[in-house]
């Protein structure tokens, strides 16, 4: 309001001085109430600019919100760039969920312990595939008494639909943590969110739009790839396109967590450590409106053999705190 108010003086002055320019004076008063008009003009621009800044900033569109009434322009569909084996591992059950009404495969795995229902962890994998390695990896989850599922997303190991890297594989994962919540074995307020990678980028973004997660944690996920147009590899976007970008970026959505975050990054490792100066330095724009806990985790002395078990016994800690 203040703001509108200063215009309107603004106008009123702007006036006078034109008056005052078009009375027959001296070369010398006609220079002097023109230039007075220059700098009225100049303010007047400063005032209108500085409004318009601040109504921009006011809107801030929620993460459901947007991602619910974007539209990805892919510039190709297909599938996703990663070779795929559908061999179910050890221990593993085979199951399929829906989403968008299209059948999407997953693995499921239930602790030895059974008697009632068992709190879950829904984990997002690495890369653009379900594989061994990620049943290797929740293994310290199931021994920890958790349900684990995990679900492969759209185009991946042979699933139907286009490969989107982040975005409607979200949407996929809504879709999965409804199927989780669900079961008959699951506690459905016990419901947690890991991720690694790919998926920890998803797990993130998925926290910012379902409620229905406890805690969730995201190892190694990329904050923001509208700041520094970093994406995963054979984007199918137009990377010339801010919002293709934010969408696909949980660290402009903080504001929108449903749930505490725990953010883990490994220390030495030169993406890892921009990875978490860079979410650091987003939250800290934010921090104020951020209303659930946000915890950053470094990884000291893991190498790639040791650093996915490292983050699973943290996330294990993590999910079973108060």
């Amino acid at each position: 309001m203040k703001s509108y108010n200063g215009i309107y003086i603004f106008v009123q002055l702007y006036q006078g001085i034109l008056k005052q320019a078009m009375k027959p004076k001296s070369i010398k008063s006609y220079l002097v109430s023109t230039m007075s008009l220059m700098l009225l003009l100049s303010g007047l621009s400063c005032v209108t600019s500085s409004c318009t800044q601040e109504k921009v900033k006011e809107e801030y569109v929620p993460f459901t919100k947007q991602h619910l009434e974007f539209k990805t322009e892919p510039t190709f569909k297909g599938s996703a760039p990663q070779p795929f084996d559908n061999r179910v591992p050890a221990g593993a059950i085979p199951v399929v969920y829906q989403s968008e009404k299209q059948d999407m495969k997953g693995w499921l795995f239930t602790p030895v312990v059974k008697e009632g229902k068992r709190p879950a962890v829904l984990y997002a994998h690495s890369g653009f595939a379900l594989d061994k390695y990620d049943a290797e990896a929740v293994r310290p989850l199931v021994d920890a008494g958790y349900v684990v599922f995990l679900p492969s997303w759209r185009a991946e190991n042979g699933n139907p639909g286009h490969y989107e890297q982040c975005c409607g594989e979200v949407v996929d994962a809504v879709n999965a943590l409804n199927w989780l919540s669900n079961r008959p074995e699951v506690d459905s307020s016990e419901i947690y969110g890991a991720g690694n990678g790919v998926g920890a980028t998803i797990i993130w973004l998925l926290a910012e739009m379902s409620p229905k997660m406890k805690k969730v944690a995201a190892f190694g996920p990329n904050p923001s790839m509208l700041r520094t147009k970093k994406t995963y590899s054979e984007p199918p976007f137009n990377l010339q396109i801010p919002m293709e970008l934010k969408v696909r970026s949980p660290g402009e959505y903080f504001r929108d967590l449903k749930c505490p975050l725990m953010l883990l990054y490994v220390s030495g490792d030169n993406e890892d450590e921009a990875y978490m100066a860079q979410a650091k330095e987003i939250y800290d724009e934010v921090r104020a409106d951020v209303k659930k806990p946000v915890e950053f985790t470094e990884l000291v002395g893991a190498d790639h053999k040791t650093r996915t078990d490292s983050a699973m016994t943290r996330m294990v800690t993590f999910f079973s705190s108060q």
